[in-house]
């Protein structure tokens, strides 16, 4: 027993006597349509209706209800709910319009919880959903196949006037020709329905294409919305771009105005003057010569043209000449002595240039600044752009010659590593020369010392230089 506010109260007599009167009451009922509780108890609607009067069982559970509430036992509304036989509660009667009303999946999804009181299975929803789709079932033929079926014959709901027009439908179509007249003589009949069933699909989709085009409407405001902010986007990635653009300027601007400047003035004073540069590159003139001898009248591209030494000898041995760097200080002291130079990336110079069409290559000081991957870009782009029978000479810092190898070369902070004699023809091979000379120069002047080791390594040629051949 269970103790409340109210005397004299016996849960189990109450019990017992709902038992009692449902026992009763059981063969009168034709009816339970609904029985909702919502989540919070508050109440408990239990409509029975016998020929359209309520029953006693009805006014019984008002009076049970509010007892039970007043008592807050809520949880006896669901044991109440349990002594209630499932064929007695689904056993209202439906008309055909309580389904066709709906159309297309929502039609076959309602057939299923309504006549076999579950969620339709995937199998079997989409294999109706296609034949109704196709014409090849209507809807009383998919209401029939799911009554009549042994599930459904299990829950026995009752459709009105469903057995006579699934029957027909069978007859039929079973035997078309004779079936054809009653099936003309049913749909004269049913034609109220059909028109009903009409205007409800009209509206049915009146209603789905006003809700498109609500949806429509929608999806276009944002579209609009998010258009928008991409133009806000764009407008601050234009200004970004600005930003960045100034950033470069002021960047180019302390390349010219410290960089540039710096090296030009390292060069005065570590590389020597422009006389002593002319002597050195004496040595490759007669390279020039056995070339013109070859292949006749030629151009030559000094890359890495610097002050301009090696374009003032070559214009002075009457050979033409055109020079690059990207060092705008000293393309502009070039430019005033009345060479043709242009600021320009060595690489990018040679992509832009057509194949077999330069004489000879030159590069003194250039490699040593560059890392593996562009000297092998350089490599292959100078034996493309050579005519055949030309030249491609570079010279760089010897590191044979200990001093130079350990100390010397990393005077220049711009440097990367020193390039041995062997690896340099080895890459050069491997790109495509056909022949390759090593010369070695700009001894120290210790002549007692001559050849003698150990004194070779540390007095030895400082420079040397890979001259290739393109045959």
């Amino acid at each position: 027993m269970i103790e409340t506010n109210i005397k004299d109260i016996n849960v189990d007599e109450i019990m017992e006597k709902i038992k009692k009167q449902i026992e009763k009451n059981k063969n009168y009922i034709q009816n339970i349509e609904t029985l909702n509780i919502d989540e919070n108890c508050k109440q408990l609607d239990v409509n029975v209706t016998l020929n359209g009067k309520n029953t006693k069982l009805y006014k019984m559970g008002k009076k049970i209800a509010q007892l039970l509430y007043r008592l807050k036992l809520h949880s006896l509304v669901q044991i109440i709910k349990g002594m209630i036989p499932d064929n007695v509660i689904h056993s209202k009667y439906y008309t055909l319009d309580d389904f066709t009303r709906y159309q297309d999946e929502k039609f076959v999804y309602n057939s299923y919880k309504t006549i076999l009181l579950r969620e339709p299975d995937a199998s079997g929803c989409k294999n109706f959903l296609n034949r109704l789709r196709n014409g090849e079932l209507t809807k009383i033929d998919i209401l029939g196949r799911l009554r009549f079926s042994k599930e459904g014959r299990d829950k026995a709901v009752k459709i009105k006037g469903l057995l006579f027009l699934f029957s027909l439908n069978l007859f039929y179509n079973k035997i078309p020709v004779i079936g054809y007249f009653p099936s003309v003589f049913v749909s004269i009949i049913r034609l109220p329905v059909i028109l009903k069933s009409i205007y409800q699909f009209e509206a049915y989709y009146s209603a789905k294409n006003t809700q498109s085009n609500n949806q429509i409407n929608k999806l276009t405001n944002q579209i609009n919305k998010l258009t928008n902010q991409i133009d806000e986007l764009t407008n601050q990635i234009d200004e970004l771009t600005n930003q960045i653009d100034e950033l470069t300027n002021k960047s180019n601007q302390f390349k010219d105005n410290i960089l540039d400047s710096m090296y030009a003035d390292f060069e005065d004073k570590f590389r020597g003057t422009k006389e002593e540069i002319k002597k050195r590159l004496k040595v490759y003139i007669p390279y020039l010569e056995q070339i013109k001898e070859k292949i006749g009248v030629f151009s030559t591209l000094d890359m890495g043209c610097g002050r301009g030494e090696w374009l003032e000898l070559l214009q002075d041995n009457g050979f033409a000449a055109k020079g690059i760097d990207i060092n705008r200080i000293m393309i502009q002291q070039c430019k005033e002595s009345g060479f043709e130079v242009k600021e320009a990336d060595a690489i990018d110079y040679l992509k832009e240039q057509k194949p077999d069409s330069i004489g000879v290559i030159t590069g003194f000081h250039i490699v040593e600044h560059m890392l593996l991957e562009s000297l092998i870009m350089l490599l292959d782009e100078s034996l493309r752009v050579l005519k055949p029978g030309g030249v491609l000479m570079l010279e760089t810092p010897n590191p044979e010659n200990i001093i130079v190898g350990s100390c010397n070369f990393y005077v220049d902070p711009t440097h990367e590593k020193p390039i041995p004699p062997v690896t340099l023809k080895y890459l050069l091979e491997s790109r495509g020369a056909n022949k390759i000379d090593i010369i070695r120069f700009n001894r120290f002047d210790m002549q007692s010392f001559e050849n003698k080791f150990p004194f070779n390594l540390f007095y030895g040629n400082e420079d040397y230089a890979v001259i290739g051949y393109k045959i």
